[in-house]
């Protein structure tokens, strides 16, 4: 029982770290709670995606909160 506790809060807490990369959070939820380590190491080395066109944000563009397509990001 204990497993399966673990097991739902890594998923919740990978599916919240998806979100804040504008992914997929219940897919990547999904994704954590059935494959924890290899789902959480691929996630980590993504990039964010822009809220409007969804296009790869570096790191940079993302904390000056500026998109090289669409200009500023409002979240």
């Amino acid at each position: 029982m204990g497993l399966l506790i673990a097991y739902i809060i890594a998923a919740i807490i990978i599916g919240l770290l998806a979100h804040r990369k504008n992914r997929n959070g219940w897919l990547w939820g999904l994704i954590g709670g059935l494959f924890l380590l290899p789902g959480l190491l691929i996630l980590m080395f993504m990039p964010y995606l822009c809220p409007k066109c969804k296009n790869k944000l570096s790191n940079q563009e993302w904390k000056d909160k500026t998109c090289p397509t669409c200009g500023d990001i409002t979240l």
